[in-house]
């Protein structure tokens, strides 16, 4: 019997401007794709779409119409840039400094 490498997520709870919007995300990914996230600047469009679709797991997003945005990669192309790049900088200090928002 091995180890089972864990499959935690937390929940982002952003602040600020962006007071209220909440998102559930993995912790646990492959180093491999933390690496390519820490590239992101160089292919942004690449790392939005796989941060939507393979990091994301829910959250609770909606259009100024009310309608809801889904967690994916095409989602994260209808949020503003700075509700973007601040939820996965976020994120990214979560894999580092895990807080009590940590699930398995």
């Amino acid at each position: 019997m091995g180890f089972k490498i864990p499959s935690r997520e937390a929940t982002i709870i952003m602040s600020d401007e962006f007071e209220g919007a909440e998102a559930v995300c993995r912790l646990d990914v492959p180093l491999g794709m933390f690496l390519e996230m820490q590239d992101f600047e160089n292919n942004m469009d690449v790392a939005f779409k796989k941060f939507g679709d393979e990091i994301v797991v829910s959250w609770n997003l909606e259009t100024n119409e009310g309608e809801p945005i889904e967690p994916s990669g095409d989602g994260m192309k209808q949020l503003t840039v700075q509700l973007a790049t601040q939820l996965i900088g976020d994120w990214g200090e979560q894999i580092s400094n895990p807080t009590e928002s940590v699930s398995e």
